[in-house]
């Protein structure tokens, strides 16, 4: 009875060690593509912008970085869908409605604007990677106080000794 008991507790302190290694705080990885496309990367799926905002906008200290770099990545689209409007509309004013002189001024601002969201881009880009290294600073490793549980002789005998 004595010999069950002791190897029930000796289960019941190593099981306390592996269930401290539950813990959902993956690290998210930095992919640098090339020197203007970044990919971010958790549990080997790739992260879209929606999903990298979705996973950070609650954090502590990641969350207002990363609000202010969603903002800015919403910038950039708005940049780059007028920006394609305004230069698309004079071609097609050209080819498709026959009209001799159309407004090539308006295809200078979209390429204007085009260009533009290449900056508000590149600004998400550098705040994004700052978010991220504040949530994976934050992130306390499992295993930094590992669960132990030994068998010690002491002075008057032998014993368990739970350290953690």
């Amino acid at each position: 009875m004595k010999y069950r008991l002791l190897l029930c507790a000796l289960f019941i302190f190593s099981s306390v060690s592996l269930s401290h290694a539950q813990i959902d705080m993956e690290t998210i990885e930095i992919i640098q593509i090339s020197k203007f496309k970044t990919a971010f990367n958790k549990c080997g799926i790739n992260l879209y912008n929606d999903q990298l905002y979705e996973l950070l906008k609650d954090h502590p200290t990641a969350g207002k970085p990363m609000k202010n770099a969603f903002l800015n990545s919403a910038t950039a689209d708005v940049f780059k869908a007028a920006g394609s409007i305004l230069i698309f509309w004079p071609i097609t004013q050209e080819f498709a409605e026959n009209v001799n002189d159309p407004d090539w001024y308006l295809a200078g601002i979209g390429a204007g604007a085009y260009v533009l969201s290449f900056v508000f881009q590149q600004r998400y880009k550098n705040r994004a990677i700052n978010a991220v290294n504040l949530y994976n600073d934050s992130i306390t490793k499992t295993g930094s106080n590992p669960v132990a549980l030994n068998f010690e002789f002491y002075g008057a005998g032998a014993g368990l000794r739970l350290t953690f």
